[in-house]
């Protein structure tokens, strides 16, 4: 498991997917009422790149991804992906303290549902009751935990301000690079796969 970033590529310009995905059975019977099975309680978010303009003469676009692709050696390595459209939480709500609990798993909120960040990238503050909590107080685990030294006394309300990342993998062993210009490429429906939680 890498934590290498997924690169940024100066000189490309792309379309974007982003699409969740669940896990479902779904059973008809022969008087039509169905049965369901749901198997994940978090999606895999997939990506899905349209790289219309891989400069590689000028910025390397292509050896810097193609690279990175190969460090991974395709599906079977992960990475981490910084998500600018949604990698940020802003005054999260963990949970309240009862006098006890020491730890609380970080989390996100996303169109009022809830899920784990298990990948923090920064973490700027956190707060009880709207106070900010010294760093020297607590500790955040690599898997996106915070760990109070001293339990939050009852009913006070712990926030967390920060970024994380999503771990991905890609969705292919196969690279598919065309060459339309002299050294410029583009890659349609480049797609990986992955989770603020440790899904991959």
């Amino acid at each position: 498991m890498s934590n290498a970033l997924f690169p940024e590529l100066p000189g490309l310009t792309f379309d974007m997917k982003c699409n969740s995905e669940f896990n479902t059975i779904v059973h008809k019977p022969a008087n039509g009422r169905e049965v369901r099975g749901s198997f994940s309680a978090y999606p895999m978010w997939i990506f899905s790149l349209n790289y219309s303009h891989l400069d590689d003469q000028s910025y390397g676009d292509l050896e810097t991804l193609h690279g990175f692709i190969l460090q991974r050696r395709g599906r079977f390595d992960s990475f981490l992906y910084d998500y600018k459209n949604a990698n940020t939480v802003t005054n999260g709500v963990l949970g309240t303290g009862n006098g006890s609990r020491t730890e609380w798993p970080l989390t996100r909120v996303w169109g009022g549902f809830t899920e784990p960040v298990e990948n923090p990238n920064q973490v700027e503050s956190i707060t009880l009751d709207d106070e900010v909590v010294d760093t020297g107080d607590y500790t955040i685990s690599t898997a996106g935990v915070l760990n109070f030294a001293t339990a939050p006394v009852a009913d006070a309300v712990i926030r967390w301000t920060g970024s994380y990342y999503f771990r991905c993998r890609f969705g292919s062993d196969v690279t598919d690079f065309t060459e339309f210009l002299s050294k410029i490429y583009r890659h349609e429906d480049f797609q990986f796969r992955g989770s603020p939680v440790e899904k991959v």
